[in-house]
């Protein structure tokens, strides 16, 4: 009987939802699936494993907690961070500065240095825009503009005409950790579990002030880059383990095709490298869950009850960065096969010749 309403309803904060059905045609994109990526993944080729990253040099450790990505500010080539408790922290020549300012509630995660303005993707608040040099904190949008509130901004680019670009996770948002902070790997496996393919990417124009939605029904949308040209932006789905591309600008405008897919571990981040590619982190390597309970709601809504229990399983440990050409073909790995070293890489940016990539503590 202690049991039963966990057959009602998901945990918070989820509550308010049910495990969904999940169709064939979703059920074969998953890891495992018909067209999704092979499990046990095929290391083999580009992706046969490698130590690469056990000669990375960690920095900052036990003092910045959780930052979902790094920015660069063009002016000084100072590292930008925001932890997981919303702290803005700022690092020269690799010496880690006082804390600059608090954003309030919320968990940032991707953010970008846009002229003399930090953009943030925050999964509480929004998309927000801080200023350096005053400390100005605004709230660009957190709703599509005569739609509904996002509640899980997530990752954002800009274009060159200042377009920003960004996703929304899924229609769920994210609890907080009793330890003070959002806890965004809780609600990643909650929407996991529930079947969930609300994820959005939408644009943000600055001089209209405007939100529209430019995909929907992504399986977790997640990190974002504009390609090199500008003529078109790519989107990761975690879920479904693959990367998709919207085309802007030419005889593709207005649709949407597969950068990369069947993806050997679940991506995360992506940013654009210097030679025009994209470089892309595999936050976590494949796990079979979603595929095995996809086609049983009632089973999926009951195991998100004793995901205190579950995701220390079915998580594992790697640190995985591919690099891709500027067509999504992959040419290069960065790996720590066992993860004691670099594990659950998030993003990854290129500058002056350095690989800056952060890792989830």
């Amino acid at each position: 009987a202690a049991m039963y309403p966990w057959f009602q309803h998901m945990p918070t904060p989820y509550h308010n939802f049910h495990a969904l059905p999940i169709p064939p045609d979703r059920r074969a994109l998953l890891p495992g699936g018909m067209h999704g990526s092979v499990m046990p993944p095929r290391l083999e080729g580009v992706f046969e494993p490698n130590s690469a990253l056990l000669s990375a040099v960690r920095l900052f450790e036990g003092e910045v907690f959780g930052s979902e990505s790094v920015a660069v500010e063009p002016s000084t080539g100072d590292l930008v961070m925001l932890d997981k408790f919303g702290w803005l922290h700022r690092a020269r020549n690799n010496t880690l500065q006082p804390r600059i300012a608090y954003l309030g509630p919320g968990r940032p995660l991707g953010f970008h240095v846009h002229g003399d303005v930090l953009l943030v993707c925050d999964s509480l608040k929004g998309l927000l825009s801080y200023q350096l040099e005053t400390g100005e904190l605004r709230v660009l949008a957190n709703r599509v503009t005569g739609g509904d509130p996002l509640h899980y901004a997530n990752d954002l680019d800009v274009s060159q005409n200042g377009t920003v670009f960004f996703t929304a996770s899924t229609e769920g948002t994210v609890g907080l950790h009793r330890d003070g902070y959002y806890d965004t790997m809780r609600s990643f496996m909650l929407n996991l579990l529930r079947g969930d393919n609300s994820g959005q990417l939408l644009a943000f124009d600055p001089a209209t002030g405007e939100t529209r939605r430019v995909l929907e029904g992504l399986a977790f949308a997640n990190g974002v880059a504009m390609s090199a040209d500008g003529k078109s932006v790519v989107v990761v789905e975690t879920i479904n383990c693959r990367v998709l591309r919207y085309w802007l600008a030419g005889p593709r405008r207005g649709t949407t095709q597969i950068l990369i897919d069947k993806l050997p571990g679940h991506p995360d981040g992506i940013s654009r490298a210097a030679d025009g590619g994209f470089w892309l982190c595999l936050v976590a390597p494949l796990s079979p869950l979603s595929h095995t309970l996809a086609p049983y709601p009632l089973v999926r809504q009951f195991v998100s009850h004793v995901l205190h229990l579950l995701t220390p399983r079915v998580v594992k440990k790697w640190g995985c960065v591919i690099k891709l050409d500027g067509e999504g073909a992959p040419v290069g790995m960065l790996m720590d096969p066992t993860g004691e070293h670099v594990s659950a890489v998030s993003a990854a940016s290129e500058h002056d010749g350095r690989l800056l990539s952060l890792i989830h503590i």
